[in-house]
């Protein structure tokens, strides 16, 4: 009779399990009497700051107690499993239910955690004892924390922050020479990285970024390009344009050289790779070095090669690194990828010069009237869009396009149109305002992208005996930045060696020109423009080449671009101190009389050229007249 209770007890418990867990599985735990109810669903996801729970009911079916321990053990550190009891005993026919709680803790978006339980019975009377090992599974897909806030309140507030930030961040740039972008990129790094390593909260999902990537990056690019046509000034160009032209292209082909033999040797890349890495790194930034030559105790004269410099190596840049891309997405055919690189720029050239004139007339008739500057902008997208769908290079025509309104009058006069162009002066205003956002966002958004793991794989691989033992490692790829940096610096010193030999009143700036060399937008953009076309798809052989140096490219150019900048602004601070030391009247003094010296040398270099012309006549004269008496 009590075997008979026992049995119907034990029915009716498991009768009361299975509607209570209908999604659940009963298992026995091997070599006892006890039943374990096992969900079914043991793998479930949960928001960043969130938990999930499992629970499970254990049943005795024996008339012994039973001693039941249970073992946790957690893979993923970031994330915290508790259990509601550790050991209960389990009398006859009784059941126990245990409780499983993972909290999501430090774990990051995409992150998965599995927990194995280890159910240990061991009867009290008899010998029987068990074990049942259950693994459970918890994946964090939010990239949120849980907030009282809606989303959309967040990101109005953090977009106006973001360009207060950017804002204050000039002011202290004009005030102590620290330039903004560091201020920016330190404040994405505190939003991206820095929030989840230490705080655990993903502010802005990597998917979300991944995402804008393209689009941002293209907008990017499209507003650079025009602001420097814009703002590149003919005139200001022909009057310095031998120095300038020679100091720009000797430092940025001795640049992409250097860097390529850096990429190439010490972290492996294929050349093209590396002419492309060189092409991204070889110019120095306008946003920097023109602000602060503008400021600096310098030559005037210098000053004009040094603004040049920047204004021109930002178009090099860009021309070079979209002629490379399109290069190497036509390996298959060298001849053909020349020749629509050609084409594609011809293209450009073309549909972005008669756009620019037919625009000018527009503008004309919509001086003084209100919202032409947004009608320009709207020109430009529509005219980029246009000129990529038939096969040109939209960032060529938007260049094209910004210089035929920045020189509305020299363009006139080259293709002899009688019409007087007219540009209201809100447009440049307006544009420099926008160039701002823009230059502040993307600042913030490098920073928040930034994700250099030195721990895990790197694809980097060295030839070089007793650096191979370094392979594949973050250690070598930190060593290649290191020796880029240097080659650039290496570089920058023997670029400004030949200028100041070729144009000796720059000889007293010589430190200050050698540590203008700080990068910035120009390069950020260009390092993800190849991992943004629409050419870089799955599948492709493209793809395929370029898809290992994806996140090698932008934490090159972020440490870059960060060491550069704050090695250009340590160049200021002492080249003005310097300056400072030798006092204001001692130093105009000193370039005076150099300047002088260099006016008395140029003057009697013009009179030994004009006493050697004048020698020359005399001989050809006095042939002459032998001539005539020898016919005579």
């Amino acid at each position: 009779m009590r075997r008979l209770m026992g049995a119907l007890s034990i029915f009716a418990v498991l009768f009361c399990v299975f509607l209570s867990t209908n999604a659940s599985a009963l298992e026995p735990i091997p070599d006892t009497g006890v039943i374990m109810s096992i969900e079914e669903t043991l793998q479930k996801e949960a928001e960043v700051g969130s938990f999930v729970t499992y629970s499970w009911t254990l049943l005795n079916s024996n008339n012994v107690t039973y001693l039941v321990t249970l073992t946790l053990i957690p893979d993923n550190p970031n994330m915290v499993a508790n259990l509601s009891t550790e050991q209960f005993q389990l009398p006859p026919y009784e059941t126990e239910d245990v409780v499983l709680r993972v909290d999501s803790g430090t774990a990051r978006t995409g992150e998965v955690g599995n927990v194995s339980v280890t159910f240990n019975a061991t009867a009290q009377t008899t010998n029987e004892s068990g074990e049942l090992v259950v693994s459970t599974e918890t994946e964090i897909v939010a990239a949120t924390p849980v907030s009282d806030i809606p989303t959309v309140l967040l990101a109005f507030m953090a977009i106006g922050a973001i360009i207060f930030v950017g804002f204050f961040a000039t002011l202290i740039f004009e005030r102590t020479r620290v330039p903004d972008l560091l201020i920016l990129v330190i404040l994405g790094l505190i939003l991206g990285p820095i929030a989840i390593a230490y705080f655990g909260v993903e502010l802005v999902p990597r998917a979300l970024l991944e995402t804008v990537m393209p689009y941002f990056a293209a907008l990017a690019l499209v507003i650079i390009l025009f602001d420097g046509g814009l703002n590149l000034n003919f005139d200001l160009v022909l009057r310095k344009i031998n120095i300038a032209f020679i100091h720009t292209l000797v430092g940025f082909i001795l640049t992409v050289i250097s860097v390529a033999f850096v990429a190439n040797v010490i972290l492996g890349y294929p050349l093209i790779i590396g002419i492309l890495l060189g092409a991204v790194l070889g110019g120095v930034s306008g946003a920097v070095i023109i602000t602060l030559v503008r400021r600096m105790t310098m030559d005037e004269e210098t000053q004009t090669v040094l603004t040049l410099e920047a204004v021109l190596t930002d178009v090099l840049c860009i021309i070079v690194a979209l002629a490379l891309v399109e290069f190497i997405i036509g390996t298959d055919d060298p001849a053909e990828a020349v020749t629509n690189l050609f084409a594609g720029f011809s293209i450009a050239f073309l549909v972005a010069l008669f756009f620019g004139i037919f625009w000018l007339r527009i503008l004309k008739r919509l001086y003084g009237k209100p919202f032409s500057f947004m009608i320009t902008i709207a020109a430009l997208f529509i005219l980029y869009g246009f000129v990529e769908l038939v096969g040109g290079s939209g960032a060529m025509a938007a260049l094209i396009f910004g210089l035929v309104l920045g020189n509305k009058d020299e363009i006139a006069r080259m293709f002899k149109i009688k019409t007087k162009f007219v540009l209201d002066e809100r447009i440049k205003q307006f544009h420099s305002e926008l160039s701002f956002v823009v230059r502040t966002f993307f600042f913030v958004f490098l920073g928040l992208v930034f994700t250099l793991s030195l721990s895990g794989h790197m694809d980097v691989e060295t030839i070089i005996p007793g650096l191979d033992a370094l392979n594949n490692t973050g250690t070598l790829f930190l060593i290649g930045v290191v020796l880029i940096f240097l080659a650039l610096m290496a570089v920058r010193y023997l670029t400004t060696s030949i200028t100041v030999r070729i144009h000796p009143e720059s000889r007293d700036d010589k430190f200050a020109i050698w540590l203008m060399m700080g990068r910035g937008l120009a390069a950020a953009v260009l390092a993800s423009l190849p991992f943004t076309i629409n050419a870089f798809k799955e599948g492709t052989s493209y793809y395929d080449m370029m898809s290992p140096y994806k996140d090698q490219f932008l934490n090159i150019a972020f440490l870059i671009i960060v060491i550069s900048v704050v090695v250009t602004t340590l160049g200021v601070v002492f080249s003005e101190r310097r300056n400072a030391k030798q006092g204001p009247l001692e130093l105009e003094k000193l370039r005076h009389e150099r300047t002088q010296d260099s006016l008395k040398k140029k003057e009697l270099k013009k009179k030994l050229d004009q006493e050697r012309r004048m020698r020359v006549q005399a001989k050809k004269l006095q042939k002459k007249m032998d001539n005539k008496k020898k016919e005579k």
